[in-house]
């Protein structure tokens, strides 16, 4: 099985943003822009959560999220000289790099197991004693429940 690894920032914008000016730049601009950086450096998701809330006692007004092959390749791509001279400079626009935090609330890694992608098990044959499971299931109740 080959796993990844998932990269998750929550972030804060900058003050001078509102929440819905900081999405729109965030989706609009800062995201395209990372986009062939991303590709260039091997990193294999990006996706931009616009929520809100607190963690560790801070506030973030998004989380992005990256998925990668190894820890090592994500934070080898900020080693980048595109990162350095265009993204981090763009970075000041829409997180609040100014902070004691440089904006970055809390940042949790893991790896990812994948079951369900694209709507679809990616298990093949290794659910098969669960779904025999769920139709028997579903035999004995005499109906499909969604």
């Amino acid at each position: 099985m080959h796993t990844n690894v998932n990269i998750l920032m929550y972030i804060r914008r900058n003050p001078e943003l509102t929440r819905e000016s900081f999405y729109e730049y965030w989706a609009g601009v800062h995201g395209p822009l990372c986009v062939p950086w991303a590709e260039a450096c091997g990193i294999q998701g990006y996706r931009q959560m616009h929520v809100s809330g607190e963690i560790n006692g801070k506030e973030f007004d998004g989380i992005a999220a990256f998925e990668a092959e190894s820890l090592d390749k994500f934070h080898e791509a900020f080693q980048h000289h595109y990162y350095k001279e265009v993204i981090d400079l763009d970075e000041f626009n829409l997180i609040d790099k100014k902070s004691a935090d440089g904006g970055i609330t809390a940042v949790y890694s893991g790896k990812t197991v994948v079951n369900i992608s694209s709507g679809e098990s990616t298990l093949g044959d290794e659910d098969a004693e669960y779904r025999l499971q769920w139709e028997e299931h579903h035999k004995r109740i005499g109906k499909l429940l969604i």
